[in-house]
């Protein structure tokens, strides 16, 4: 105990609330914040690999592909357009909003 506050018991119940939060987007089907952030970035700027969304969006690569994989898994997106990465250099999936 730190001053009156149980940090174990505070970190549960945020662990809690954060648990029935993600079952409450996957139930409904809506989209978190970062999914959405990503599926609007997509929506305006079509076209991009996931480095370029991390990259103008200041975001981890590994957040941004993890986010699209749920995007993807939901039909909402497309990566089957191919095209050069101009950070990587590789052939690489372009996002696009599925329509």
């Amino acid at each position: 105990v730190y001053k009156g506050f149980n940090i174990v018991e505070d970190i549960m119940v945020m662990r809690m609330t954060s648990l029935m939060a993600f079952d409450e987007i996957q139930k409904n089907g809506t989209l978190g914040f970062q999914e959405q952030l990503i599926y609007n970035y997509i929506k305006n700027n079509p076209k991009l690999t996931r480095r370029q969304i991390a990259k103008d969006l200041d975001l981890d690569t590994s957040t941004v592909s993890a986010r699209v994989n749920g995007l993807l898994n939901k039909n909402l997106i497309t990566d089957e357009k191919k095209g050069k990465c101009p950070i990587s250099s590789k052939e690489v999936g372009l996002l696009e909003v599925i329509k």
